[in-house]
């Protein structure tokens, strides 16, 4: 037999030495394979059958080494392979940690610490706190630190869906719900990374160095060292890179943010509303306004009495006055016109701050200097006397004048439609501030009092109320 066929004896063979055990040679009897004297009859057995036997047992243990190495080598090797698969997917788990830290921060934490929101600071100051850590300390505890982020990441969606009461849930909501999805995902995975880790200590993400009494100068494993050295400068000078231009983006963002939720200066309602004012488009001056804030055909009608219809006096700088964190009265000088004095208060504005913008939602007008209401007095008397209805609806308004089958009708059952009894008095009530003012006039003979209202349109006064006496 070979030494080969010795250091490597077959199944068979171990089998047959088990099944037949040394004998005596004085007796005969079987003895056990370790026994020094027979059991039978006491003589001593043979030396070189101990040592056989010895040597088949020791074959047999080194071969049950060598499989159970093996068996160990084959478990190994297959555990290196799992962790190399699943090791990847704690670089995805950092990778989106980091894209969750920077979300929460430009989307939660600086809009809330420029606006002042305590809920929205405490909520991203608290996933950073936790977020961060786990992205350094994941490589140490992959089940822990995935569990932990993706548990804060699903409270912070659901918190998201219950304030927004299930408006507004849009793309970036659900963005946020897949990001949920896939940490959950990397939560299974980082659980069977962390029970290869635990069943094969050698197994582990973080780097080991080696001790320098280990190295061998100018060596293979030297040079590969030297070689991944090269590699890793390569590789973090490109990372640097990298970051540094994500730094200058997401600065270049905090400052868009920052100019775009800064209040803005009640100075550019101002300014637009003066350059509008100067303009000739009536709409556009109108627009500056919340809507529904200024009636445009009275906004109109008011420009018109005051013969700034087409053109306006130009307004100086105006004086503003705060009422308040979040309102301000603006008053405008004008220049001298027929309607207004040199210096008069000609504009009043008020503006009200919502949502960091300033709005105009209030416009009055400068007191109309009107003319004496006896003009208007006068010029009823003259066209009351007049005969037929002409002269007395030239006085009307446009309404009015649209009226005047109305009026003809009402004047018809008096009598009153070619001639009307004469006036005795009349008397004047005191001119309001929008240019308005009621005139009285008693007719002769008991007929009864003509009431009528007038409205200053510059440089007259036009009727735009008329109620004869009542019918006797």
């Amino acid at each position: 037999m070979s030494l080969e066929d010795d250091d490597h004896a077959s199944p068979d063979e171990g089998s047959s030495a088990a099944a037949n055990p040394p004998s005596c040679p004085a007796c005969g009897a079987s003895n056990e394979a370790s026994a020094r004297f027979c059991h039978a009859c006491g003589a001593e057995l043979a030396a070189e059958t101990r040592t056989t036997t010895a040597a088949r047992e020791r074959k047999r243990t080194n071969r049950s080494e060598v499989a159970s190495a093996d068996q160990d080598r084959a478990r190994k090797s297959l555990a290196r392979q799992e962790f190399a698969r699943t090791r990847t997917i704690v670089a995805s788990l950092r990778a989106s940690y980091g894209v969750a830290a920077l979300i929460v921060t430009v989307l939660v934490l600086v809009p809330s610490l420029l606006a002042g929101y305590p809920i929205g600071i405490a909520t991203g100051g608290i996933a950073l706190a936790i977020m961060v850590p786990g992205f350094v300390l994941i490589v140490r505890q992959p089940l822990l630190w995935s569990l932990v982020i993706a548990a804060l990441w699903t409270v912070l969606v659901a918190v998201e869906y219950v304030f927004a009461g299930g408006a507004g849930i849009g793309v970036g909501f659900a963005i946020e719900v897949f990001i949920a999805i896939a940490m959950w995902a990397g939560v299974t995975q980082a659980a069977r990374l962390q029970r290869l880790m635990q069943e094969n200590p050698e197994l582990t993400l973080a780097k080991r160095r080696v001790a320098p009494e280990r190295r061998v100068a100018g060596g293979v494993a030297e040079t590969a060292r030297e070689s991944r050295r090269q590699a890793n400068r390569a590789r973090r000078l490109g990372r640097l890179k990298l970051a540094g231009l994500a730094l200058l983006l997401l600065v270049a963002l905090i400052t868009a943010l920052v100019f775009a939720m800064r209040p803005e200066s009640v100075e550019v309602p101002l300014e637009r509303f003066t350059r509008h004012w100067s303009a000739a488009e009536l709409a556009a001056l109108v627009a500056q306004f919340d809507a529904g804030a200024v009636d445009r055909e009275k906004l109109e009608s008011a420009l018109a009495r005051r013969v700034w219809r087409d053109t306006r006096p130009a307004l100086g700088a105006a004086r503003r006055e705060p009422r308040g964190s979040d309102e301000v009265l603006a008053a405008f000088p004008v220049e001298a016109s027929v309607t207004t004095q040199a210096g008069e208060i000609g504009v009043l504005l008020r503006l009200d701050a919502a949502a960091k913008r300033w709005r105009l939602v209030d416009l009055e007008l400068p007191d109309l200097r009107v003319g004496d209401p006896e003009a208007a007095a006068a010029a009823f008397r003259s066209a009351w006397s007049a005969d037929g209805l002409d002269a007395l609806i030239a006085l009307c308004n446009e309404g009015l004048q649209q009226r005047r089958a109305s009026l003809e009708r009402v004047l018809e059952k008096r009598d009153w439609l070619r001639a009307r009894p004469a006036i005795a008095e009349s008397g004047i009530g005191k001119p309001t501030r929008s240019g308005s003012v009621s005139i009285e006039f008693e007719l002769e003979g008991d007929a009864g009092i003509v009431e009528t209202g007038w409205e200053y349109w510059h440089p007259s006064w036009r009727m735009t109320r008329f109620k004869p006496p009542a019918e006797r």
